[in-house]
């Protein structure tokens, strides 16, 4: 009796485990992409990206309703939203002091992305419309959770339309898992 009680402890203690991990994993952003900037003289630089911490903000109710999603490879939680009348110029600003590049995408009310703005971690940002003129966004998001609380999934984006509706540049490819604050 006593082993089986033992067995069952120890199995209550690892699933307990498991869920405080999976838990303290919300928040984050994966994998990797490329920053294109304009160095001077009409010349251009890549500059590769790769998030770890995601972020999730949000404003407006109903069909105005608009989330940002940023990912970014510095702890955000630093940064004081609640009295920012202009987030991506706090955004701006931390980028260019902590030398944390981000990637900030808005969402209108369906989770469509209507504007990237890219930080490369020296302050200058780079904002770009999605285009859709190749017949594939220039951006997307497949989610797996949008539920209002809670955005996970997959962001893509690149260049042109080549085999099977896919990207022939595919400049960005991130994963992440982050909690909507207000």
């Amino acid at each position: 009796m006593r082993k089986i009680f033992w067995i069952l402890s120890s199995l209550f203690l690892f699933l307990s485990s498991i869920a405080i991990s999976a838990e303290e994993k919300k928040d984050l952003a994966t994998g990797e992409g490329l920053m294109v900037i304009t160095t001077g003289d009409d010349q251009t630089e890549n500059i590769q990206f790769e998030p770890r911490y995601g972020y999730a903000y949000a404003s407006g109710t109903g069909s105005k309703r608009q989330v940002w999603l940023l990912m970014t490879n510095q702890d955000p939680a630093g940064i004081d939203w609640s009295t920012a009348k202009d987030r991506v110029e706090v955004l701006r600003q931390w980028c260019g002091s902590k030398k944390a590049p981000f990637v900030l995408t808005e969402l209108d009310a369906n989770g469509t992305p209507q504007l990237v703005t890219q930080c490369p971690g020296n302050g200058a940002l780079a904002v770009e419309m999605i285009s859709t003129i190749n017949g594939l966004a220039s951006v997307q998001i497949d989610f797996q959770i949008n539920d209002g609380k809670r955005l996970r999934g997959r962001l893509q984006g690149g260049n042109g339309t080549c085999d099977e509706m896919k990207y022939c540049e595919q400049t960005k490819d991130y994963y992440f898992d982050v909690t909507i604050s207000e």
